[in-house]
């Protein structure tokens, strides 16, 4: 939280910036005086991010306790000495946050028993997951198993939280009624389809065809056969004993090139199925290189 704030403070083309607790406290809520619960992890955010040396203390007034004249060198992000690629590379890596966004959380704390930097913490990851290019550029499809993996918090307050963002419209959250089903007999959820609320036409779009795609009541509705999942198991598994078998012994292990050439097509397909979808893999193919139906994509 006081990383951002002092980023907050970042106006100029500076290294030392005169810098007090309550200070901090009003660019993260546009609000004075200052909540003393809030100057209190202010006062520890600072000191901890000097301990880590990510800024540098260079008061001499080893007294003050709650003052200082600070290094923030290290906080700059400048693009001088960049070419277009690398600043572009930059802003896809980078997670974007709008100061009003901080302000918002940061004062929901009298309504809401939530702790509202915890909530800023979590909103900082979810926007983290979200695509900032391709396809799918301004939505995340992470599912809530992988939050409570991610972030160590519980799917109760996971939930809270994600209901409280939607509420003040910070997120939008397009929740399939569908789920997928396996041949097995076994279901899950579909995974929501969530962005920024700003983006909510994007993300209804989005998560209509998400849905369509892999949804077992839908393609039941509309009559679409679904693809028994124990066929794509299956060529999975072939393509990793191909692979297997190059890789430790040189030797394709089928002697069939009709075989083979199933597995690559099928593979083929498969990858391009499931390119830029979170959480869906693909599969090298150069194994089948020797091959004259390989193509180098």
């Amino acid at each position: 939280m006081v990383y951002l704030g002092l980023l907050m403070l970042l106006r100029k083309n500076e290294s030392l910036y005169y810098v007090n607790v309550k200070q901090i406290g009003y660019l993260l809520t546009k609000k004075y005086p200052t909540k003393g619960n809030l100057d209190r992890n202010v006062l520890s955010g600072i000191k901890g991010l000097i301990s880590a040396k990510i800024i540098s203390d260079e008061n001499q007034a080893q007294d003050i306790k709650e003052e200082w004249i600070l290094n923030l060198s290290n906080l700059m992000q400048s693009s001088q000495n960049k070419d277009k690629e690398e600043i572009k590379l930059s802003r896809d890596f980078y997670t974007f946050v709008d100061d009003k966004e901080i302000h918002k959380i940061l004062n929901l704390n009298n309504k809401y028993f939530t702790k509202s930097i915890n909530l800023l913490r979590f909103y900082l990851y979810v926007l983290s997951t979200i695509f900032k290019s391709g396809k799918h550029k301004g939505v995340g499809f992470t599912s809530l198993s992988n939050m409570v993996e991610d972030t160590g918090i519980g799917s109760k307050t996971i939930s809270s939280y994600l209901a409280i963002l939607m509420e003040n419209e910070l997120l939008y959250i397009y929740k399939s009624k569908d789920f997928i089903k396996f041949d097995t007999g076994e279901f899950i959820e579909i995974s929501h389809t969530y962005g920024r609320f700003k983006d909510k036409n994007l993300i209804n779009e989005i998560g209509g065809i998400h849905e369509s795609e892999y949804g077992s009541k839908l393609n039941s509705k509309h009559k679409k056969v679904k693809k028994p999942t124990n066929k794509v198991r299956s060529y999975v598994q072939k393509y990793a004993y191909i692979k297997k078998s190059i890789e430790e012994t040189g030797v394709i292990p089928y002697n069939d090139e009709d075989k083979i050439r199933d597995v690559y097509k099928f593979m083929k397909k498969l990858n391009k199925k499931q390119e830029g979808i979170k959480g869906k893999k693909t599969y090298p193919l150069d194994i089948f290189s020797s091959f004259d139906f390989y193509e180098d994509d």
